[in-house]
């Protein structure tokens, strides 16, 4: 069994921004900053200047297991973003977004209920192993199936089963993860 040991972290609330490189084609995604306005028309204003590079975003509600949308200068029923949770953009042209707000403050919870959940991490600076970032939740071995990751730039998946392993080793903020869960439970990750 892997280690469980990783960085710790320290953080302030102090304004930051944080970049997320995106491919053209489909991008996985989350906010590791509280942005300092959730309308999705303000968090993606940065790439919106050229209509025909944000084809749509998409969201995942775990509690309802519906996806809502939005489509820029078109509209949807996908309002905001916020940070802890996963979101796949397409896009038809490469850019930068760029996520102006405040870092997360620690112990930061995530609530995963029974089933899929599309969920991103708060801003840990580093790569963590997976291992490190699930510890709390692992204690039952039946209650996390796996993790799955997409990049975009080579457009492939990779995974991560408890006790099992995968090509999945770390995990980081900017992506989005989808989680499946056998039962509910809370994701603590912790700072320093």
């Amino acid at each position: 069994m892997a280690s469980t040991e990783g960085p710790l972290w320290e953080f302030t609330t102090e304004p930051a921004s944080y970049d997320i490189p995106l491919f053209a084609g489909w991008n996985l995604i989350s906010l590791p900053l509280i942005p300092d306005s959730t309308n999705i028309e303000d968090v993606l204003a940065g790439i919106m200047a050229n209509i025909s590079t944000v084809y749509g975003v998409w969201a995942y509600d775990a509690e309802t297991q519906t996806w809502s949308s939005y489509v820029p200068y078109l509209g949807g029923d996908l309002n905001t973003m916020t940070d802890g949770k996963g979101y796949w953009i397409y896009m038809t042209n490469p850019c930068t977004l760029t996520i102006e707000g405040s870092e997360p403050s620690f112990p930061y919870d995530i609530s995963l209920i029974s089933g899929w959940n599309l969920v991103g991490l708060p801003l840990i600076g580093e790569p963590a192993s997976i291992e490190y970032i699930l510890a709390g939740i692992m204690a039952n071995i039946s209650t996390v199936y796996g993790v799955w990751a997409y990049d975009a730039e080579t457009q492939t998946w990779s995974s991560y089963v408890p006790y099992l392993g995968g090509d999945l080793n770390t995990m980081t903020d900017g992506k989005g993860y989808w989680i499946y869960m056998t039962n509910p439970c809370t994701l603590t990750i912790e700072g320093s």
